[in-house]
């Protein structure tokens, strides 16, 4: 199949292979990388013109365009690596949280940008990117000192003052460590519904995999078990208190 004209600029060309050095290779291909099993540039054509590789040698090489290629919003990596795309998401949330310092309006103010500008920013790469909760505990860590004195608390203040419902006489921010579980459990509730099989089969096998794990959090895991407790709120959405079923009949 032959794409529109011009549209073969717009493809990216990416492949991986064990480079066995036993074997002589029939083609020379240019690696890039020094392990056995590496990206490699495929030197792919279409109609006769060839298509770029994913490393962009004009860019900035600390910049993502210079190996990193945008698939429906997710960054993707020759190496398929997110330490980049960390980097990146640390650099993107001090600058906001230096914009909001900065800015002439109250520490309460500043709560309330954090909450509903800072905060949604990650909502997206939370949601797309393959991270980790240890990483989410690290970006909180680097925002609660600030949080502390924008609110006017004392440096060594109960962190739970911060992020508790005002019914419990906290602040009910939230905190990135929230935010990136929710989005990954809302990842995982697209996956495991969605329409197209082969999107459910892989999202199984990621399932499967996680399913062990016992030491670390996992949305999968999380998610089952958080289902017996959706179900039993929504079968008995209306009973209150303790007394049972029925306890309210005469």
């Amino acid at each position: 199949m032959v794409p529109p004209d011009g549209e073969s600029k717009k493809c990216i060309t990416f492949a991986s292979k064990k480079f066995d050095p036993r074997f002589m290779p029939k083609i020379e291909y240019e690696r890039y990388g020094s392990t056995v099993y590496c990206p490699y540039d495929p030197q792919l054509t279409i109609d006769g013109e060839p298509l770029k590789f994913i490393i962009n040698s004009a860019a900035d090489p600390n910049s993502l365009q210079y190996d990193h290629f945008k698939e429906l919003g997710r960054w993707i990596s020759v190496d398929l690596s997110e330490e980049k795309v960390k980097c990146e998401i640390r650099r993107r949330l001090s600058e906001d949280l230096e914009t909001v310092d900065r800015c002439g309006v109250n520490g309460l103010c500043k709560l309330y940008l954090y909450e509903h500008f800072v905060v949604r920013r990650l909502s997206w790469v939370f949601l797309v990117h393959d991270l980790s909760l240890s990483f989410a505990k690290e970006l909180d860590r680097c925002v609660i000192r600030r949080l502390k004195i924008w609110a006017g608390l004392y440096r060594s203040c109960d962190v739970g003052a911060l992020f508790r419902m005002r019914s419990h006489l906290g602040l009910q921010l939230t905190s990135i460590e929230f935010h990136f579980e929710h989005l990954q459990l809302v990842k995982c509730c697209l996956l495991e519904n969605s329409s197209d099989e082969t999107i459910k089969a892989i999202y199984q096998i990621r399932k499967a995999r996680v399913g062990s794990f016992t030491s670390r959090w996992a949305a999968p895991n999380e998610l089952e078990n958080l289902k017996p407790i959706v179900e039993h709120n929504l079968r008995y959405a209306g009973q209150t208190g303790h007394a049972g079923l029925g306890g309210n009949t005469t």
